[in-house]
C-alpha cells in the first residue's frame, strides 16, 4: 500500500468498517517500531505461516535488515532476499504459529541488540 499522504491513509482507515479488517488495516498503516516479536504487518502471528515471520526476523537481525527495505531503492540484494523468502514462505508453505505464540510474546518490542545464534 502506498499513500501520498499521513492523511490519505487516515481517510481510507475512517471508511473501513468490518472491525477486523480495520484493526489490520491500522496495524499495517501504524508508524511504530517495526521489531516486534511475531509478525509485524498483516499476517497473523498464531496462524498457519506465523513461523514464516520468525524466520524473516531472524534474517533481518543476521543481515542488518530494517522495515524500509521492503520500500527502498537502496535496500541491500540480502535484505531484498530476505523479504522475498518471507513472501515465498507465506504463499507457498504453511509452517504454523510464530514462535511468540507459545512464549506470550506477540506484539512485545525485540531488545534492540538481539543476539541471533549462528
Amino acid at each position: 500500500l502506498y499513500f501520498d499522504s499521513v492523511q490519505s491513509a487516515s481517510a481510507l482507515v475512517s471508511r473501513v468498517h468490518d472491525r477486523a479488517e480495520l484493526s489490520l488495516l491500522k496495524r499495517a498503516l501504524s508508524i511504530q517500531r517495526r521489531d516486534n516479536f511475531g509478525c509485524d504487518a498483516l499476517i497473523d502471528s498464531c496462524g498457519e505461516n506465523g513461523a514464516c515471520c520468525d524466520t524473516h526476523d531472524i534474517c533481518y537481525r543476521m543481515n542488518g535488515c530494517t522495515a524500509s527495505s521492503w520500500w527502498s531503492p537502496f535496500a541491500t540484494f540480502t535484505c531484498n532476499e530476505c523479504n522475498m523468502n518471507a513472501i515465498g514462505c507465506i504463499a507457498q508453505s504453511n509452517p504454523g504459529p510464530s514462535s511468540c505464540c507459545a512464549d506470550g510474546t506477540c506484539g512485545i518490542p525485540r531488545p534492540l541488540r538481539a543476539k541471533v545464534k549462528r
